[in-house]
């Protein structure tokens, strides 16, 4: 592609992922649910976020909202469909750096047009601040590059605002492991920054740990340990259940999802399989190893915990697709490397079978799952 064509590509994909997230984002699926109201009342007032404080940053997003939307219950969605945007973004740029443009294009289209994507990004609730994980990796991989002293100012304050939401705790440890040494020779190569992004840090985590300081308590909740420790084999069950929620079944959950379909359809899985190929073939790659053990630390928390959600996973699940998808493009014209009839042939109907799987993503969000008796029955709360 050429400059321009790339750009207009891009600024396209961002777009239509902008209007798929507000489309009717008021008025469907009827009503907002009890949760979304709880949320806009945990955001009415600086008071009600204090006092509430989990999810504070998500929070303070919906009250800033609330005096430019038309309702008070809208401002809840806006909030979701702004982080999940930003997300989006964030997941192109990370695929762009790991396999290119081409990929890039085909897995952020794949994903934004994914049913999962869409019910994280449109439910008025913090549930979408776990898109946020996409965030800390992108400045992880900052980091490696020459303007790590930014990066690590950015990646320092983006952890301190995540740390607000229960159960991220694990995923930001996981990350200063994983970057610890690069972090240390920024530290030593870029001390100012460091130091700003620390003193921005702690000074982030300060009504946190004031809270903590009274109510220790509250650490179990934060970190969404389960109340008992006795039944390993309810831990085996949660571990089971988190790859059979993207390859088979997923638990019933009518607020955010249709039935218990899973939640990869069957094109996505055959180029997981793909991707999951290619992973093993190039195993020794940092971005493969860190996918991987993504995929495990993030197995295990949402198998201990029982509470933090798949969208933390679901992401990096779609890099993985992105690879796959890459991979059978690169297939074809390896074989058809000079036949411009055969690479247009093949070009064309896999970006038809590519289309196919996002209508059938934006049928399943946008008439089933409002059309569902199950869907109503939550969503009862109007404005």
């Amino acid at each position: 592609m050429s400059h321009w064509q790339t750009v207009t590509a891009y600024g396209a994909v961002f777009l239509g992922a902008a209007v798929m997230l507000l489309w009717r984002l008021g008025s469907l699926p009827g009503g907002y649910s009890a949760n979304e109201n709880a949320t806009l009342g945990a955001s009415l007032s600086v008071h009600s976020i204090w006092d509430k404080l989990f999810d504070a940053p998500f929070y303070v997003v919906v009250h800033a909202l609330t005096y430019i939307t038309p309702h008070d219950l809208l401002a809840t969605r806006l909030a979701s469909a702004m982080v999940a945007w930003v997300g989006l973004v964030l997941f192109c740029v990370l695929a762009y750096r790991w396999f290119g443009t081409r990929a890039a294009l085909i897995g952020t289209i794949l994903f934004g047009c994914s049913n999962w994507f869409l019910h994280v990004g449109r439910l008025g609730v913090p549930q979408v601040m776990f898109l946020g994980v996409i965030a800390l990796v992108a400045c992880g991989v900052w980091i490696r590059e020459k303007r790590a002293g930014i990066a690590v100012i950015l990646g320092l304050t983006l952890a301190g605002g995540l740390l607000y939401t229960p159960g991220m705790a694990w995923f930001v440890v996981l990350g200063l492991i994983w970057q610890w040494k690069h972090i240390d020779a920024a530290f030593r190569k870029h001390l100012g920054s460091v130091t700003i992004g620390a003193v921005i840090f702690l000074a982030t985590l300060v009504p946190l740990v004031w809270r903590f300081y009274h109510t220790p308590s509250l650490i179990k909740t934060w970190l969404q340990l389960p109340a008992t420790w006795n039944q390993p084999l309810h831990f085996l069950h949660n571990l089971i259940d988190v790859p059979l929620a993207f390859f088979v079944r997923s638990p019933v959950n009518p607020e955010q999802w249709l039935g218990n379909l899973a939640i990869l359809d069957i094109f996505n899985i055959i180029m997981f399989g793909l991707g999951a190929y290619i992973f093993c073939k190039y195993f020794k790659l940092a971005r493969v190893k860190l996918v991987v053990g993504l995929a495990i630390v993030g197995s295990v928390v949402i198998a201990i915990t029982g509470t933090v959600p798949l969208t933390a996973l679901v992401p990096f699940a779609f890099m993985v697709i992105t690879a796959g998808a890459d991979y059978v493009l690169e297939v074809w014209l390896h074989v058809f490397p000079r036949n411009p009839l055969a690479r247009w042939l093949g070009i064309n109907l896999f970006g038809l079978v590519i289309a196919m799987a996002c209508v059938y993503n934006l049928r399943a969000y946008f008439e089933a799952w409002p059309q569902a008796t199950a869907t109503h029955d939550v969503f009862t709360v109007h404005e």
